[in-house]
């Protein structure tokens, strides 16, 4: 049973140690203690001094002052601090005593912690909680004289296992004897096995290592494709970017669209207005034409611009008198372009001679050309009209 002082100094011992927070842990008696501040680094500190021992039929129980403190600054600014951080951890000590592992004692009285303040001169702030913890009180004991029977105390549980959790042995000891445990070499321990998985879960490699020893597991690296070009590769854990750029120049082009990066169409409008979506990297020939279907050349071409004539309508108009047999027009700039047609109501055997040569419609006419119709002798006074365009 735990029974004894050094049980109680052990259970505050191991509070103290497993405490984040505390960085000491000092038990004994009030006045043997050394002063506080020549441990400064070690601070927060817990001491602890039992006052006193009361005995009861199947129980002991302790009455103990247990004293949780830290250093006061001179301008006395963490004092607020102090008092907040080890009242907590006079709360975490009296729940961490409720665990399972300790239901061999008991707070009998929960208690009541009092503020402490510069505790003997010391420079130390926090609070003293006077508590009492109850344990049970073994029933055996050592035979005092001849002829009385002592009472066997009950048999100890013991149990042995590695610092893993694994199970070595346990069992149990006879009061008053002892038991040997053999602890096996922890070499012979089955090998270990390890998995290599993406983020996904995917199984990338797996292997074991044998007991007592290690292996350095190397990721593979990964592979950067574009449309199944690879185009880079990339460490495990590392990270690339590849810019999408227009052929020339430095201007990144496309976005991010559900799966696939896109490079949006290009737009194409004559003098403001939609005239063609062309997809990305496509070409577009574009013919230019009049009206009547015939073919433009372009003068020049400046992007955004294209230079070109266009050709406007071309009326010639030649009278002719009763009884003529022909008219003719010396061709200026007004009157250079294509015929394509011409009215000659009333006549009959037109024939068309441009520059001593015959021709037939369409023509063309150009400056200073000397074009002559000739028909049969008119009936009537009468005009022939030409049609065409020019540029």
């Amino acid at each position: 049973m735990n029974t004894n002082y050094n049980y109680i100094a052990n259970l505050l011992a191991e509070i103290a140690n497993g405490h984040p927070q505390l960085q000491d842990v000092r038990l004994s008696f009030k006045d043997q203690r050394s002063l506080f501040h020549e441990k400064a680094k070690a601070l927060p500190v817990l001491y602890a001094n039992v006052t006193n021992m009361t005995y009861l039929e199947y129980t002991i129980n302790w009455d103990i002052d247990i004293y949780v403190m830290d250093n006061l600054l001179d301008n006395r600014q963490n004092e607020q601090s102090i008092m907040t951080s080890t009242g907590e951890i006079i709360n975490h000590i009296i729940n961490f005593v409720k665990n399972e592992k300790f239901n061999d004692y008991r707070f009998l009285d929960i208690g009541i912690a009092e503020p402490l303040n510069n505790y003997d001169n010391n420079r130390m702030n926090g609070w003293i909680f006077r508590t009492k913890i109850e344990t049970k009180r073994g029933q055996c004991y050592t035979p005092i004289q001849s002829g009385i029977v002592p009472i066997l105390c009950e048999d100890a549980n013991y149990l042995v296992q590695y610092d893993n959790g694994t199970l070595i042995q346990q069992g149990t000891i006879p009061s008053g004897g002892s038991v040997t445990v053999n602890v096996p070499d922890p070499s012979v321990c089955d090998s270990a096995s390890w998995e290599l998985r993406d983020s996904n879960g995917v199984l990338l490699d797996s292997g074991t290592i044998a007991s007592g020893g290690s292996a350095t597991i190397t990721a593979p690296d990964a592979t950067f494709s574009i449309n199944n070009t690879q185009v880079a590769t990339i460490p495990s854990g590392g990270s690339d970017s590849i810019e999408v750029r227009q052929e020339q120049g430095a201007t990144e082009i496309g976005s991010l669209q559900g799966q696939h990066w896109r490079v949006d169409d290009s737009p194409i409008t004559v003098d403001g207005a939609s005239f063609e979506s062309l997809p990305a990297t496509d070409s577009l020939d574009i013919n230019l034409v009049d009206q009547d279907g015939n073919t433009i050349t372009p003068l020049s071409l400046s992007s955004p611009t294209i230079e070109v004539d266009i050709p406007k309508d071309l009326t010639l108009l030649l009278p002719y008198s009763s009884g003529d047999t022909s008219t003719e027009i010396t061709v200026i700039t007004d009157s250079d372009g294509t015929i394509t047609t011409a009215t000659t109501t009333g006549l009959t055997s037109v024939v068309y001679e441009l520059n001593a040569s015959v021709v037939t419609l369409p023509f063309t006419l150009s400056v200073s050309d000397i074009l002559i119709i000739s028909f049969d002798s008119a009936a009537a006074d009468g005009t022939i009209k030409l049609e065409g365009s020019y540029v």
